[in-house]
């Protein structure tokens, strides 16, 4: 049931994403680690480490933070994630998906499950995130409502 509920949540979120997908080009994709995080019933925050892979091979880190606002139930336990990153021009600069990005969310897990987002946002909202992969949640958790994804370019150390 679990599972049937977060295919249809992403087929839907899929369906939804295409059009905009469909006018840009894909740039690359981008690979986050979330950490466990905190659920209440309306808000879920958690941290991420991500890894943005350019279709030219070239790699580069963010730092990111993601907040779902809905109907979040259980506790969420650590997750991946996978996008496509579409853009209007295949010239995408260094740190350019830097912001905020907004869109939908599902997904369920008792033990490990999935889930979906399609999300819009960076630089002057020229970025779509276009899942690729479930995420591989972790642990006990419902949660359908919006989310909100921002990445920036970790400090040097």
């Amino acid at each position: 049931m679990r599972n049937s509920i977060a295919l249809a949540a992403l087929a839907a979120m899929t369906a939804l994403a295409t059009p905009a997908a469909a006018q840009n080009l894909q740039v690359g994709v981008l690979t986050c680690d979330v950490s466990k995080g905190t659920s209440l019933f309306v808000e879920q925050k958690q941290s991420m480490r991500c890894t943005f892979k350019h279709t030219d091979g070239s790699v580069e880190r963010y730092g990111g933070r993601i907040k779902e606002y809905g109907l979040s139930l259980g506790n969420p336990g650590p997750a991946h994630l996978v996008w496509a990153v579409f853009s209007p021009s295949k010239n995408v600069k260094a740190g350019a998906l830097q912001g905020s990005y907004g869109g939908v969310t599902a997904g369920a897990s008792v033990g490990v499950g999935m889930g979906a987002n399609v999300l819009l946002g960076g630089f002057q909202k020229s970025f779509t995130l276009q899942p690729l992969s479930m995420s591989g949640e972790q642990g006990v958790n419902l949660a359908l409502g919006i989310a909100n994804v921002v990445l920036w370019v970790p400090k040097p150390q």
